[in-house]
């Protein structure tokens, strides 16, 4: 990301490879390149790749009650928005 690599692989002897993973950074939304390269062969491949927003949930635990009822709430976050 921002021409930092992220992550690394190593492909069969056809050039190959399956499984490769990478932890993309806390980077502002938009559209990014990945760019791989090849050692042996000098080939460079080129793949875009969107990173969203983060839209936190909530969810009530009931969707109807009366006074003096109680309501929980569950939700999830990520730690990526805790800048």
């Amino acid at each position: 990301m921002r021409g930092q690599m992220i992550g690394q692989t190593t492909a069969d002897g056809s050039g190959a490879f399956a499984g490769a993973a990478a932890t993309v950074p806390n980077v502002p939304i938009g559209t990014y390149q990945l760019h791989a390269f090849g050692l042996s062969s000098n080939a460079t491949a080129v793949e875009y790749f969107y990173v969203g927003d983060f839209f936190p949930q909530v969810t009530p635990s009931v969707y109807y009650l009366l006074p003096a009822d109680v309501i929980d709430f569950s939700g999830i976050e990520s730690s990526a928005c805790r800048n």
